[in-house]
């Protein structure tokens, strides 16, 4: 039986070897990983991008200023002579998997040279986070607009276990199994078939947003929520700086008629939310979904990371607005 299963071993991880470059070749699907000093831990809940620090964040290369904030080259420094516009946001906005040059804040800085862009996005960070970067505006000249890039996971994994999910228990239990769980993050990071074989077999977009999708259905969630908005509108009406809030879609929104049916139900309540409170907002579900091919704004098999053509739309979308 051992040489049984050892000989069937051996046959996978030989198919396995065979596949991974013929996976590359194709582009079936993108790697998911990042640099180990990627990070640093500045307290309970609390983790930062390192500052002044270069590294790969799904296999693209990033550069942070002194604050941990991205910027398009080492040493890069912000002009005391521009005005500033701040972006908020998590690794959407960041860009996981493109080049700064291409996200769509990287666009704008290179389309509006006399203004400084300002891009505090940290991969996994929500509300409770973006609350505490607020505190660093102060440390930038003339910032005249704030842009929140709202996903629909930044109330996410704060009070959502009071939800079923059992989805995402199944995913927690394999979490638990070290092996399993280092396997998963080995492979996330270097194996392009094995990221086209996850995807194409358990659908992570559908999984995640159905997991997303029960945290509004958490009140304290949206209490967060409004308590958040409402402390950046009295901070920005304070120091005369304007606010608005972009909304981007999961791509498991944009599908066939997703579009127009519950799945939208997250947009309505975070819209009905920003009305109530008279903030200014754009929702850009729309032209995603109006998109010839919505699949193609998206990073492969990831749930919400905009891929080059995504970040390529929302910036032609949101230069209107600089």
């Amino acid at each position: 039986m051992k040489k049984i299963i050892g000989i069937n071993l051996i046959i996978f991880f030989g198919i396995f070897i065979l596949l991974e470059p013929i996976s590359r070749f194709f582009n079936l699907a993108g790697l998911m990983g990042h640099s180990q000093n990627t990070y640093i831990n500045k307290g309970k809940n609390l983790h930062a991008l390192k500052a002044d620090n270069e590294g790969k964040i799904y296999n693209s290369k990033y550069y942070t200023d002194k604050y941990g904030y991205r910027v398009p080259k080492p040493n890069f420094n912000y002009s005391k002579d521009k005005k500033s516009i701040f972006f908020i946001g998590d690794s959407v906005t960041f860009g996981n998997g493109v080049l700064e040059q291409n996200t769509f804040v990287g666009k704008l800085r290179k389309e509006f040279k006399s203004l400084n862009f300002i891009n505090s996005s940290v991969p996994g960070y929500n509300i409770p986070q973006f609350t505490q970067i607020l505190e660093t505006i102060n440390n930038f000249e003339e910032v005249t607009k704030i842009f929140y890039i709202y996903c629909l996971n930044d109330i996410s994994g704060i009070n959502q276990e009071q939800e079923v999910n059992t989805e995402r228990k199944k995913i927690n239990k394999i979490k638990q199994i070290k092996i399993a769980n280092k396997l998963n993050v080995f492979l996330r990071d270097k194996s392009v078939f094995y990221m086209f074989l996850k995807g194409a077999l358990t659908d992570p977009s559908e999984r995640y947003f159905k997991y997303e999708y029960n945290a509004y259905k958490v009140k304290s969630n949206i209490n967060l929520l409004e308590n958040f908005l409402t402390k950046v509108k009295d901070e920005t009406i304070q120091k005369n700086i304007e606010f608005k809030i972009i909304i981007i879609p999961y791509e498991f929104q944009t599908r066939n008629n997703n579009c127009a049916n519950k799945f939208m139900n997250p947009q309505r309540m975070v819209t009905k939310i920003i009305k109530k409170m008279d903030i200014q907002f754009s929702d850009y579900s729309e032209y995603f979904c109006n998109h010839a091919d919505p699949n193609k704004l998206y990073y492969k098999y990831d749930p919400a990371h905009l891929s080059r053509d995504g970040h390529n739309l929302v910036f032609s979308i949101l230069k209107k607005d600089i």
